[in-house]
């Protein structure tokens, strides 16, 4: 007995070809609406993940954005009491931020701030463009590889794609 993937199978007409499942919208709002997450608040945590991004490619290093995250996580929440991304930690002190929703964030925290949705987005467009003046933006040497097999594994004999 051998073995052989579904795909192969598939193509010797052993299994019965099925239609890939549709796809089904994104669980994120599911999973953020109890915390009073704003799509504000969703927008600025994603350019957060950027800005983070952005920073291990500049200095090659997981420890700035580990860092960053951890400072910012440790000021907001375990220092001031702030909710981080609707979560509230027990702070050394108590911070009570009041104003209307779209300046204070809200229920989801300062994360969701239209001040802080702001800076975010300029750091992370900052970083993005030093990365990229810099020409540290590139496919890694794993990717690359990679990406080679499954081009040459698509060329038919005789080398014309």
């Amino acid at each position: 007995m051998t073995w052989s993937s579904p795909a192969a199978r598939r193509a010797r007409g052993d299994e019965p070809t099925r239609a890939p499942p549709l796809p089904r919208p994104s669980p994120l709002p599911e999973l953020l609406a109890p915390r009073g997450a704003t799509p504000l608040g969703i927008a600025a945590v994603t350019a957060g993940g950027v800005l983070l991004a952005a920073c291990y490619l500049r200095y090659r290093s997981l420890w700035i954005p580990i860092g960053f995250h951890f400072a910012w996580n440790t000021t907001m929440g375990a220092v001031l009491g702030l909710p981080i991304s609707g979560a509230r930690i027990p702070g050394l002190l108590r911070a009570e931020v009041s104003g209307p929703e779209p300046w204070t964030g809200g229920r989801f925290g300062p994360e969701a701030s239209v001040a802080l949705a702001a800076f975010v987005l300029v750091a992370a467009s900052f970083y993005v463009w030093r990365v990229a003046a810099e020409g540290k933006m590139h496919t890694p040497a794993w990717m690359a590889r990679l990406l080679r097999r499954a081009a040459l594994a698509r060329t038919p004999p005789g080398g014309i794609p």
